[in-house]
């Protein structure tokens, strides 16, 4: 009994070393030399690493030959309805009960669109519903497009101070409102070549003001400029740090808060003083327009002919045609 008790490990328990894994031989055989590239760029530390996916930025010239104004809509028209369309994705993003992300990545999308395409062709409202239902999914934040359709479609009424009827989720209106934000969607992501990156001002703010100690009050109110300021060019002109940066000293300026002059506190985050006055001048022609707290909202401005479903009645086949091909 004690033979076999000792001899039983030895032969019963005794188990194979395991094997080494094998490299597959569709990967073994094709050694490719390494990238030069992509080998110094991930010896480096995380934080000095760069993308270059911020490449939507427009001089001042090609944003006063857009193709709203080479249709023959006029500075103030083109606008009002861009702070129009603004409007609406702000208040959309909030009927929708998303958040804040949406809204000012819908703002952006918009700016970016119309930068490319008129507004003689697509109707404003429409690319204001669009852009809130692609920004919803780029921000993970995805709503149903029932609900952008009827939201974006009772505020139209409101607006308009008519009767605010249901759309029938089988009728053909409803139908043909939903093939045609779909057909806008794809026209936004051909224009932008499927990069629909943004970047905004707000986390530059909180970041700058508390490396300089500042108080809430003044954080606040660049904050509300930083909002405010999507509804202008800007985004398509500056950075989103610099635009920041314009936030602070127009908020600083505002509520009377002092900020290192010697040296200048922005040259510290690479900004010109002429950049920023240009930026606040922007800011302030949107509420030489708009009064904040006023009430006042933007006026929708027919520039296009187009039916019920956002479709330009004169180029509506065309486009449609070539949105399905696409």
């Amino acid at each position: 009994w004690q033979r076999r008790q000792v001899r039983a490990p030895c032969v019963a328990h005794r188990r194979p070393a395991p094997k080494a894994p094998r490299t597959p031989p569709s990967l073994s055989r094709c050694k490719r030399p390494p990238n030069a590239a992509a080998t110094a760029v991930s010896s480096l530390p995380a934080w000095m690493i760069a993308t270059s996916l911020d490449n939507f930025y427009l001089s001042d010239e090609a944003l006063q030959s857009s193709p709203t104004r080479r249709a023959g809509v006029d500075e103030e028209t083109e606008f009002r309805l861009t702070v129009f369309g603004c409007e609406l994705i702000q208040e959309g993003t909030v009927l929708l009960k998303a958040t804040q992300a949406v809204a000012c990545t819908g703002q952006v999308l918009l700016h970016r669109f119309y930068a490319k395409k008129s507004m003689t062709a697509f109707d404003m409202k429409r690319v204001a519903a669009t852009a809130v239902f692609l920004a919803c999914k780029l921000e993970e934040n995805p709503r149903k497009l029932r609900d952008v359709i009827n939201v974006f479609h009772r505020m139209a009424r409101r607006r308009e101070h008519k009767l605010i009827d249901h759309l029938e989720y089988f009728s053909k209106r409803y139908e043909d409102v939903r093939q045609d934000l779909i057909r806008t969607e794809r026209h936004m992501l051909r224009e932008f070549g499927f990069c629909v990156h943004a970047e905004h001002p707000h986390k530059f703010v909180l970041n700058y003001l508390r490396m300089m100690e500042q108080p809430n009050e003044l954080m606040q109110c660049a904050w509300s400029l930083v909002n405010d300021s999507l509804r202008t060019s800007l985004c398509l002109r500056f950075t989103a740090d610099a635009v920041a940066v314009a936030c602070i000293f127009l908020a600083a300026r505002t509520l009377g808060v002092a900020l290192p002059e010697e040296p200048p506190w922005y040259e510290l985050f690479d900004v010109k003083l002429e950049d920023i006055e240009v930026m606040c001048e922007s800011i302030l022609a949107l509420y030489a327009m708009l009064p904040p707290g006023g009430g006042c909202r933007a006026e929708y401005i027919a520039v296009g002919k187009f039916d019920e479903t956002g479709t330009n009645a004169a180029a509506g086949a065309g486009s449609g045609a070539g949105a399905g091909a696409g």
